[in-house]
């Protein structure tokens, strides 16, 4: 099996693992800004997949 990390090689397709990490490193960053910046939420790819299926 290939490393996650791979699919960050161009002309392939990102791993979902890869786009999660990169969510949740984001989600941990927002921490850490200044009082009174905007506020963003990034969501986990399983996120996304939920609100589809839910909407089918």
């Amino acid at each position: 099996m290939r490393s996650p990390l791979e699919s960050l090689m161009p002309g392939i397709e990102v791993h979902i693992l890869v786009i999660s990490a990169w969510a949740d490193l984001l989600n941990y960053e927002e921490k850490f800004k200044q009082k009174g910046s905007i506020a963003r939420l990034f969501c986990l790819v399983n996120m996304l997949v939920r609100l589809i299926v839910m909407n089918l």
